[in-house]
């Protein structure tokens, strides 16, 4: 296994991981199944086996499942292993961060009370805590500039 993905796993914060990941080539969002119902927005996205995915920071809480294989998430909270099939709530203002030990198919299911969205990513996440923050309390901001680190980014880490 590769060194940064060793030291990924063995960290125990977000913050901490980004460090570990800044100095590394990433590459753009995996291709994504979007599905909508009256109220409804899905994503489906499927993962391969030892991919880091660092998510975008949730303006809603919602649901979770991951329906096939087996991830570590670190949240502010903490972090837990998950193996399918596996349903948790996402509490608003969350952000996660991914390995995925094994070739893995996850959802997101959000509620919405909008007739048209025009784009899910934007009215769903944000990409900084600044930014959420900025969205729930638009006249209290007061975040260090290092927050202003890309997300939704994958990193396919060596897995053997």
């Amino acid at each position: 296994m590769e060194k940064r993905l060793v030291d990924v796993l063995q960290q125990d914060s977000i913050e901490a991981i980004l460090e570990v990941l800044r100095p590394h080539d990433i590459l753009d969002e995996l291709p994504l199944q979007h599905y909508k119902g009256d109220n409804l927005y899905v994503r489906e996205a499927h993962y391969p086996k030892g991919a880091i995915v660092v998510g975008r920071v949730h303006k809603y809480n919602h649901v979770f499942i991951l329906v096939t294989g087996k991830v570590t998430i670190w949240t502010e909270e903490g972090r837990r292993t998950l193996t399918a099939p596996a349903v948790i709530e996402t509490p608003t203002g969350t952000q996660r961060v991914g390995y995925f030990h094994a070739n893995s198919m996850c959802i997101n299911c959000h509620g919405h009370n909008e007739e048209h969205i025009e784009d899910n990513k934007e009215f769903f996440t944000t990409e900084t805590k600044k930014q959420y923050l900025e969205f729930k309390e638009p006249d209290v901001i007061d975040l260090p500039s290092s927050e202003t680190i890309h997300h939704k980014k994958l990193l396919i880490g060596g897995a053997d």
